[in-house]
């Protein structure tokens, strides 16, 4: 949804809400379209397990997906190093197998090292936070039961 862009100083900022659910209902992202920068906010995690419980993952992905779109040099997460937009395209990745990988559990209980081995894509296990892992997972997992 298009926000009227706001000026600070010599910058044309244009706010985003995002229209989905994505982290919360009120996601915005931040574009300098000038400066090829997205400051993205909680939708985009840079190298660390995300907290989604409560969110929605194809929101999520449309969020990132609007990101790439946009084109930016640089993306500023809500946590973790600030990206290029390849790092948007692995998150996107990751959560697309993790959702892929929950719907294929068929009810398996699984807990631990084992749930997040069969969830988690390998390029994520090393990912800081990591105890957000099972917490995301279970209920994740709770949320796509019929």
């Amino acid at each position: 949804m298009p926000i009227p862009p706001v000026r600070f100083y010599e910058t044309m900022v244009e706010l985003v809400h995002l229209g989905v659910r994505a982290h919360t209902d009120g996601d915005v992202f931040a574009h300098l379209r000038d400066e090829h920068v997205v400051f993205a906010g909680d939708p985009m995690w840079s190298d660390y397990r995300p907290n989604i419980e409560g969110a929605d993952i194809q929101g999520h992905i449309k969020a990132l997906k609007q990101i790439l779109r946009m084109k930016p040099g640089v993306i500023v997460p809500g946590y973790g190093p600030v990206a290029k937009i390849e790092k948007a395209q692995r998150f996107i990745e990751y959560l697309e197998t993790m959702d892929m990988n929950i719907q294929s559990m068929n009810g398996q209980d699984l807990a631990g090292p084992d749930l997040i081995r069969n969830v988690l894509p390998p390029s994520a296990q090393r990912w800081k936070m990591s105890w957000l892992g099972e917490t995301s997972i279970r209920h994740l997992m709770h949320k796509a039961r019929p």
